[in-house]
C-alpha cells in the first residue's frame, strides 16, 4: 500500500507521521519525499515504524543522488528507499524519462550503490496526454486521423508509457487503469 502526500512539504511530515504511527509495522511505501522538505523528520517515523519511502526527484540525476543520500544520511536503511525519477508521459518527454531511467540504472550496475535501489514509475502520468482520454472533433478522416475509442486510448496510453519504463529498469509501476 502506497501512501501519497500532498506535495505540500509542511503537511506532508506531519500526515507521514500519524499515519506511520497508526500503521507501525504495516511495512507501506510513503511517497514522496522531495528535496525542499524535511527529510530528517519525514524518515525519523518511517524507520521507527518499519515503513518504505519513495524519493522523487524531477528528472535530475543530480537532484536523485542528492535525494537519495540525505535519504540514507537520516537513517533509513537501503532496503527501504524506493527511488521515483519522474515519469514523462508517451509523447510528452517518455524519451527524457528513459534516459534518465537509463542513465541510474546503468550508474547502479557499474557500482555506484546510492542508485541500487527499486526504480517507481508513476506511468499515471499518462493521462495528461490530450490524446488519452481527449474527445475528437467530428471532423471528416481525411482531415483527423479517428483515434479510436477513449476508453481504450487512455489505458493503452498508459500501459506503453509503463512497458517503455520497464524497459529502462523500473521496477514499480503506479497505475490508474486496473
Amino acid at each position: 500500500l502506497i501512501v501519497g502526500g500532498s506535495g505540500n512539504p509542511v503537511k506532508d511530515v506531519e500526515v507521514f507521521t500519524k499515519v506511520a504511527e497508526a500503521t507501525a509495522g504495516e511495512k507501506l511505501v510513503f511517497g514522496s519525499v522531495t528535496v525542499d522538505m524535511d527529510i530528517e523528520k519525514i524518515v525519523k517515523p518511517i524507520v521507527k515504524h518499519g515503513h518504505n519511502l519513495i524519493a522523487l526527484a524531477f528528472m535530475d540525476v543530480n537532484q536523485a543522488r542528492e535525494l537519495c543520500r540525505k535519504s540514507l544520511d537520516a537513517g533509513l536503511p537501503k532496503t527501504q528507499l524506493i527511488l521515483d525519477p519522474t515519469t514523462g508521459s508517451l509523447g510528452y518527454g517518455i524519451e527524457y524519462s528513459y534516459s534518465i531511467f537509463e542513465r541510474i540504472r546503468l550508474s547502479a550496475l557499474m557500482g555506484e550503490d546510492i542508485f541500487q535501489v527499486p526504480l517507481s514509475s508513476a506511468a499515471t502520468n499518462a493521462w495528461v496526454a490530450r490524446e488519452a482520454w481527449q474527445k475528437i472533433p467530428s471532423f471528416p478522416e481525411s482531415v483527423v486521423p479517428d483515434w479510436g475509442p477513449r476508453e481504450l486510448r487512455g489505458p493503452i496510453w498508459e500501459a506503453v508509457t509503463a512497458l517503455i519504463c520497464m524497459l529502462c529498469g523500473a521496477d514499480i509501476f503506479m497505475m490508474m487503469h486496473p
